[in-house]
């Protein structure tokens, strides 16, 4: 059997929306709806939430889950994943083959989608090593794209005249709904990137990068309107 983590990380400081990651989401802790996914997820063993706070922690009454709680010094706005991820596996000691990243500020995930996309990982060992969830936004397309001189005066480029969206070749960006990839490379690497890294185009999941105000009202409008089925 294929052991797979799932790290949660969840800091208590947030610059853009104060507490967001225990902001409550259709009367839902933030925080608890990457475990929801996670846990409906067949090919994932065990579930580590790393927080700064106990307060996040004791959120989870899962007495399977791993909490870790880790010191400030990995919990800044200047943090990277990588040593928070260090951080856990060395706390719990435990060799997986495979890490999932799943953050509190993507709530519209897909559970499915999530599985789907470990079972190709697992099932591709040879070709891929990473493979991350992305999404094509059109009205955000490079062809749209201008730059602004000292004084705001747009500087000239090449730019479409009567710009068709549906005839430019299509854009993917990082989703943000989920990361997964084999420990040993992630370690090596410092990235889920690198030329081994697989997309997965998502469809059932709505892109979220919860950050500030209008993030949330925007994530809380997609639920209330059927957008998105909440998971329990």
């Amino acid at each position: 059997m294929n052991k797979v983590l799932c790290i949660i990380p969840a800091r208590k400081g947030s610059q853009g929306l104060k507490n967001k990651n225990v902001k409550l989401l259709e009367n839902i802790p933030l925080v608890m709806y990457p475990y929801n996914i996670a846990k409906k997820v067949k090919y994932i063993n065990d579930i580590v939430v790393s927080s700064d706070t106990n307060k996040y922690l004791n959120l989870f009454k899962d007495k399977k889950i791993i909490k870790i709680l880790r010191p400030k010094r990995l919990a800044t706005s200047s943090s990277k994943i990588i040593d928070v991820v260090i951080h856990a596996l060395k706390n719990i000691n435990t060799n997986y083959e495979y890490l999932v990243l799943l953050e509190p500020t993507s709530p519209l995930t897909s559970y499915k989608e999530l599985n789907a996309a470990l079972k190709i990982l697992i099932n591709n060992k040879k070709n891929i090593d990473f493979l991350i969830s992305v999404v094509s936004i059109p009205k955000y397309h490079s062809s749209y794209t201008i730059k602004l001189s000292n004084s705001n005066r747009v500087k000239v480029k090449k730019f479409p005249k009567n710009p068709n969206r549906q005839k430019l070749k299509k854009e993917y960006f990082i989703s943000g709904n989920f990361y997964m990839g084999k420990t040993k490379k992630y370690l090596k690497n410092r990235s889920w990137i690198s030329n081994k890294t697989y997309g997965y185009k998502i469809k059932k999941s709505v892109h979220t990068d919860i950050d500030d105000l209008q993030d949330f009202v925007f994530t809380q409008a997609a639920l209330k309107n059927g957008l998105f089925k909440k998971i329990k």
